[in-house]
């Protein structure tokens, strides 16, 4: 796919997940010619706004869309429904998505006020969650996620399957990626969990898409030229993981903002405190729950 755009520069708009503004932004650096319209992000959108989203694409030269299954609940940003409407226009992205640096971490749905009530948002430690069920003291489950044989045995398999997944959705699309993932997994920081890539992943893949698009970045993009778009919730890598440079036994987090406040300031929470702060969401929850 070549983009011939009608103008000075192209017009871009991208659909996605919280990747979706970033990669928009680092294209918009790559290319200070192109039109970048804002971005759809599918998990916030409504289908009361679909005639004015899909009049906001409608102008665009291309659409990056990251891939959305046909079930997923809002219709029209179905990757089926942008072609249906849009054509080879539409151009499909992968969700970059690996769980090899932290096998551990997980969702837990049926937790409620996750977002308020636990340390990470939405991310859960496994391990943390089946310590405290199984009546572990945070002594002992601090020792237990510092512990590269223990997580080794238990989250040995994970990286390897997490990136054959990634290979397989790849696989209809015209860029890939996933190789250069597990060429480079060992070697440097990918991900700060497992559905944040950090920006220089990002920056190579929107290198790769503009390429397959006919579009030449005029800039490059690396590390230290802005800051990591994704960096809000920083966990350490698994002990057990490929990566062996990476010492860091701390959680970096960013409180979410308040409506009207800026920068919030980020701080460091040790595993101790983690773990302590999970165990006190667990039994809140528990209470919640039994009520």
């Amino acid at each position: 796919m070549v983009v011939t755009p009608g103008g000075d520069g192209p017009t871009i708009a991208v659909v996605g997940n919280c990747q979706a503004r970033p990669l928009a932004q680092i294209i918009q650096a790559m290319l200070p010619n192109a039109v970048l319209t804002e971005p759809v992000i599918v998990h916030l959108a409504r289908p009361a706004e679909e005639e004015a989203v899909m009049e906001r694409l409608s102008g665009a030269d291309v659409i990056l869309a990251q891939l959305v299954a046909d079930n997923y609940p809002v219709p029209f940003v179905r990757n089926s429904a942008l072609k249906e409407a849009f054509g080879e226009r539409v151009f499909l992205w992968l969700n970059l998505f690996y769980r090899g640096y932290n096998p551990e971490l997980t969702y837990y749905r049926q937790m409620p006020n996750a977002d308020r009530r636990f340390p990470l948002g939405d991310y859960h430690i496994r391990t943390v969650y089946e310590a405290f069920q199984a009546g572990l003291g945070v002594g002992e489950t601090v020792a237990r996620l510092a512990d590269p044989d223990w997580n080794r045995q238990t989250y040995g398999a994970v990286a390897a399957e997490s990136l054959e997944e990634l290979r397989r959705r790849e696989a209809p699309l015209p860029v890939k990626i996933v190789d250069d993932i597990a060429e480079r997994e060992a070697h440097e920081r990918l991900f700060f969990t497992f559905n944040h890539p950090a920006l220089q992943l990002l920056a190579d893949y929107a290198a790769k898409l503009l390429g397959a698009l006919g579009l030449a970045p005029r800039f490059q993009i690396v590390n230290g030229m802005i800051g990591e778009p994704l960096s809000q919730i920083v966990v350490p890598v698994n002990p057990g993981a490929a990566l062996r440079s990476e010492r860091m036994r701390s959680y970096r987090i960013v409180p979410r903002a308040a409506e009207g406040a800026s920068g919030p300031r980020p701080f460091l929470l040790s595993e101790a405190e983690v773990v302590e702060r999970f165990f006190v969401g667990y039994r809140q929850s528990e209470a919640r729950i039994a009520s």
